[in-house]
């Protein structure tokens, strides 16, 4: 996955745009973003989206699955954001818009509309505010964004953190695609039961071999 990454970014349709324009043009939207109205904001997700697909010639595949697995955090977080508790002597007095209520024991369990709208709109703003990010994560290379931080001045270590949290993801996703392929050779994922043990010692290597590694990257160098 990495490897496309990097293809993608130092092979897209608008590498030869200089990348301190690209990054104020995606800190411009984003900061944007915050105050928009939301139908300028699903514009504004549209405008980037054929930035992204169009000129900068990325897959649509690939701009989808990204922005689906951002999407799912959304989706986990919608209970937090959506349902509510309180003493159901409370929620009878409220003159709010219920969607739904469900009482036991003197407690209610409900979803306010204006929750609804609240979350509409946060999922709404999560998706245009990843979008500049995935913007500039494919057609910018890296090293090239910590070329334009290190040029404004941005401290040493500073850099140095994000090279090594950039070096650690690409690890992370080379283990879990390692550990992922012997899985399947070995059949440790059919069956419930062998699919859950399977699952957690993948789970348990995935993230402590790239600590290792990258541990043991940082004390050669």
């Amino acid at each position: 996955m990495h490897h496309h990454l990097d293809s993608y970014a130092y092979r897209n349709g608008l590498r030869h745009i200089p990348p301190e324009q690209k990054l104020l043009f995606a800190i411009a939207l984003l900061l944007f973003t915050f105050f928009a109205h939301p139908l300028s904001q699903g514009l504004l997700w549209l405008w980037l989206s054929v930035w992204v697909v169009g000129y900068a010639r990325i897959p649509w595949r690939v701009y989808a699955a990204v922005l689906g697995a951002i999407a799912l955090f959304w989706v986990l977080s919608l209970p937090s954001l959506l349902v509510q508790v309180a003493p159901t002597s409370l929620v009878t007095t409220t003159t709010e818009p219920l969607l739904g209520r469900l009482s036991v024991g003197g407690w209610s369990v409900f979803i306010p509309q204006a929750q609804v709208t609240q979350a509409l709109g946060v999922g709404l703003r999560t998706l245009v505010a990843s979008s500049c990010l995935v913007f500039i994560l494919f057609t910018t290379p890296f090293p090239e964004l910590l070329g334009v931080l290190e040029r404004r001045s941005v401290p040493s270590f500073l850099l140095d953190i994000l090279m090594l949290m950039y070096r650690y993801i690409f690890i992370l996703l080379d283990t879990a695609v390692s550990l992922q392929l012997a899985q399947r050779a070995r059949g440790g994922i059919n069956g419930d039961r062998a699919g859950s043990i399977a699952s957690a010692c993948w789970q348990h290597n995935c993230f402590g071999s790239p600590y290792s590694a990258t541990k043991a990257q940082t004390l050669h160098s």
